[in-house]
């Protein structure tokens, strides 16, 4: 009886260990990409230690097809790997189904890629066996560019915008961290933001407009050089825009690597608008997954005569590329003001950064306005990784539970015979 209690136990203990391994899985490295040729990138690893698995995600454009590498094999054990996509992005993954638990450690092949359009390197988690996560973020492209580098997930806070990768140590904090401009239609408008270096030397930021839907919205100064400790402002002009809700970003890079991204939103109204308009999404709905509904308070308070006046109210969600996922439009009418409540669905986004925006119209006047949200990584059904290893874990309580029941059974069928 001790006997069947102390196997129990040991088996328990083996099961505590090995889910601690998966939940657990880190593994110091980075990951990069690397052009063969215009339509074949190859992704490689360096410096892993005790590899266990991985998963690599990538946006990608046009048709894609997936060539996986060894690295985690060896002439004992066979990886296990497989690709997925959901919406713009590609997941890839390898495991090594290993009872001695087992890493592998140094640099190669994680996979290659064959594809139409364009790749790039978004993010990588580590799976190894020394008991902590390790995601690192990457913001660079690749697929006919130059091989990316990555930033350390928890690397920075607010503005801070950190890289550690072939251009060495760079820190540089963006005040502000993103931009939301309200601009008079055809009026051209000027504007700053700072950069400051963090880091511990002297760095050139060259400052590029990316996006901005085609339009030569933005003229602003090509490159800065910034002392270690010491900060920069950089001037830009906003071109005349004659309506809408107009997004981009102001790219940060560092020997042509792109080291942070600063959002831009711009807002147009007419000059003679009689509205203070404004749509604000709650702290509680600023990150969201797929699917889950998006509440937002559209406040509406006429500034001059009150008087009833009837308006459309268009709605329109855009990520910073331009891209339009929704587009709602309804008709009200105001006295002094209005307000309310409206929930948008967000099925079928994909995880990234998002503007909800607000023209209101009426007859010979708009304005628009607008607001961030995000939709986060639902890592529980976006990560083939995680549900390799849940299943493992799954697999592993299944034949605890038969051998527990089966030393159950036999110490009956003993205690039986012997009376």
């Amino acid at each position: 009886m001790n006997i069947g209690v102390k196997n129990r136990c040991g088996l328990l203990g083996v099961l505590c260990f090995l889910v601690l391994i998966f939940i657990s899985l880190s593994s110091a490295y980075s990951v990069s990409v690397s052009e063969v040729n215009s339509t074949y990138t190859e992704v490689n690893i360096t410096d892993a230690e005790d590899l266990y698995g991985y998963e690599v995600n990538l946006t990608y454009s046009g048709d894609l097809s997936v060539e996986q590498g060894t690295f985690l094999d060896d002439e004992d054990v066979s990886g296990t790997y497989g690709a997925t996509t959901k919406g713009d992005t590609l997941y890839v993954y390898g495991v090594r189904l290993d009872s001695s638990q087992s890493g592998v450690s140094g640099n190669g092949n994680l996979f290659y890629v064959v594809h139409a359009g364009t790749i790039t390197l978004r993010g990588a988690t580590s799976a190894g066996t020394s008991g902590s996560a390790t995601y690192l973020s990457y913001s660079t492209t690749s697929a006919g560019t130059t091989t990316s580098t990555g930033t350390s997930s928890g690397s920075s806070t607010g503005g801070g915008l950190t890289s550690q990768g072939n251009v060495g140590a760079v820190n540089i904090e963006a005040v502000p961290s993103s931009l939301n401009i309200d601009v008079i239609s055809n009026r051209p408008e000027s504007r700053e933001i700072t950069l400051i270096n963090r880091g511990s030397s002297e760095v050139t930021i060259v400052v590029q407009s990316s996006g901005f839907e085609g339009l030569d919205a933005i003229d602003l100064l090509g490159s800065v050089r910034i002392p270690a400790g010491q900060e920069r402002v950089i001037a830009f002009d906003i071109a005349p825009i004659e309506r809408g809700l107009i997004l981009g970003k102001f790219l940060l890079k560092v020997n042509n690597v792109v080291v942070g991204e600063i959002p831009v939103i711009i807002n147009v109204r007419s000059e003679n608008f009689l509205f203070d308009s404004s749509i604000i999404v709650p702290l509680s709905y600023k990150s969201l997954s797929s699917g889950d509904s998006l509440k937002a308070q559209i406040n509406l308070i006429q500034v001059g005569s009150q008087e009833k006046v009837d308006v459309v109210a268009s709605y329109i969600i855009k990520d910073f590329e331009g891209r339009i996922f929704l587009e709602e439009t309804e008709t009200f009418f105001v006295l002094d003001q209005k307000d309310f409540v409206k929930d948008f669905d967000t099925l079928g986004l994909p995880p990234g950064k998002y503007v909800l925006g607000l023209e209101i119209v009426y007859p010979g006047a708009f304005a628009v306005s607008s607001t961030q949200f995000e939709i986060k990584e639902n890592f529980f059904l976006s990560s083939p990784l995680l549900i390799v290893g849940i299943l493992v874990v799954v697999l592993i309580v299944v034949v605890i539970l038969v051998v527990l029941w089966t030393l159950k059974r036999k110490s009956k069928i003993g205690k039986n015979r012997k009376k």
